[in-house]
């Protein structure tokens, strides 16, 4: 596993911390010392996994993971079983573009958030815990057909 993150000091102009996961990583457990991060996932190589950590650990902690190439393989962000709702909404591909196809979890939650390998660079998600519940909202500017987004 390689990563490249940043050296304290080194954040953004919201001081969140960057992380960005290199292109041979195939697993990346976030801490809750790491809460306010944006996780930048490149172009990967083979699947990937980023777990996030026990809820009861992670009161407050908020995480974005920001795709900054396509990633050719699923990414899958992780939680315990049946700790993750929310949703996540992308580009249509009727004539008008619209945001219209939403993928949302089942009413008693879920484990795991996947965006696909036809996703767009600038897709997101965002996650919020706190300390029960991970709150997870997914964008894809990606039409592609198919769900680029998918909950399991």
């Amino acid at each position: 596993m390689s990563t490249s993150i940043s050296p304290l000091g080194q954040t953004n102009n919201s001081g969140a911390q960057i992380i960005t996961l290199q292109n041979a990583t195939t697993a990346y457990t976030l801490l809750p010392v790491q809460s306010g991060s944006i996780v930048q996932v490149p172009a990967i190589a083979a699947a990937c996994t980023i777990t996030l950590p026990p809820v009861v650990n992670a009161v407050g902690c908020r995480y974005d993971i920001v795709c900054s190439g396509v990633l050719g393989f699923v990414l899958s962000i992780t939680a315990p079983a049946g700790t993750m709702r929310g949703f996540a909404q992308q580009k249509s591909n009727d004539a008008a573009g619209a945001y219209a196809a939403f993928v949302a979890t089942a009413e008693g939650g879920s484990a795991t958030i996947r965006i696909g390998a036809a996703n767009f660079v600038g897709d997101r998600v965002s996650i919020f815990c706190d300390g029960t519940i991970y709150y997870v909202q997914g964008i894809s500017s990606s039409a592609a057909a198919g769900a680029v987004f998918s909950f399991v």
